[in-house]
């Protein structure tokens, strides 16, 4: 059908860009409750997402929704066919959207800004694994950390978060 076209047509040129020289790992989602099963409960962390507001079972909406609700604010880049969709996706706060059909130039271009601005964001923020998840701590967030054997609790403005990793470790990081 028209909408596993557009899939395949979107996967084809976020190759091409990941070919172009800006390697990247991709992974496509037939359906929102896919995605929502890969980023809620097995904690995959994502870069950006892609969401078509229209998806089979939980709609693009929902899922980023349900992503900003917990407090992530991951990239949300928002593909539709209808230009009226593009209101309802403000309390979101998508990066972009994009209105089918999507061409070659346009995706590279707002690829290469996003990765552009994450590239930014990595060098403000320390990136670790806890205990349950793969976190990003903004650098200014940081108030002092701690080290206890071969862990490091980080105290941050919001809370703590413990490290497996040795204070040595986590220096190298930064």
């Amino acid at each position: 059908d028209d909408e596993q076209d557009i899939l395949r047509e979107m996967e084809a040129l976020m190759r091409l860009y990941t070919l172009s020289g800006h390697p990247s790992r991709m992974m496509v989602f037939h359906s929102g409750e896919a995605l929502w099963h890969e980023y809620i409960d097995k904690r995959s962390p994502f870069d950006l997402l892609i969401l078509d507001i229209e998806m089979p079972g939980k709609s693009g909406l929902e899922i980023a929704n349900g992503i900003r609700s917990r407090g992530d604010e991951v990239p949300i880049i928002l593909l539709t066919a209808f230009r009226e969709y593009a209101l309802d996706g403000y309390q979101v706060r998508p990066y972009h959207y994009l209105l089918k059909p999507i061409n070659q130039e346009q995706i590279c271009a707002l690829l290469s800004e996003v990765e552009a601005r994450l590239d930014k964001l990595r060098h403000s923020q320390l990136q670790l694994t806890t205990a349950k998840e793969v976190v990003r701590i903004a650098f200014d967030d940081i108030l002092y950390l701690e080290s206890q054997r071969n862990h490091t609790i980080i105290h941050t403005r919001h809370g703590e978060l413990k490290a497996h990793r040795p204070l040595s470790e986590i220096g190298n990081l930064c």
